[in-house]
């Protein structure tokens, strides 16, 4: 079974699916997998969200005592970028990744490889 497993919103949802759209073209889609792609995409969704919060917030906020201090959401987001880099290096999706693998980038290219490489939209 490859749907979408209950806990991800659209935009984890659409990462499942493009993500899945890959490791089948790539021959690597395996049922055993199945959890640790959930990982990576609620990783996903989670960063996502937590960028989004982050530019609607001050980063610096102030105590009672007059103290400024980080805002605990940028700490959020910035623990939220670590898991997801981790879950994002099982399923070779970083340069050093793939270059480790010897996997060629246009193996898995997508919409934002093809961005780099034109260099616009």
């Amino acid at each position: 079974k490859n749907e979408i497993p209950d806990g991800l919103d659209s935009f984890g949802s659409a990462e499942w699916e493009r993500v899945l759209k890959i490791m089948r073209k790539v021959g690597t889609a395996d049922e055993i997998d199945r959890q640790s792609l959930y990982v990576y995409c609620e990783a996903f969704q989670e960063f996502d969200m937590l960028v989004k919060r982050c530019a609607k917030e001050d980063h610096v906020t102030i105590s009672e005592k007059g103290l400024p201090y980080q805002n605990p959401i940028v700490g959020m987001k910035n623990k939220a970028s670590e898991r997801l880099l981790k879950a994002s290096k099982e399923f070779a999706m970083t340069p050093l990744t793939r270059s480790r693998m010897g996997i060629l980038e246009k193996e898995a290219e997508d919409e934002f490889t093809a961005f780099l490489k034109k260099g616009k939209a």
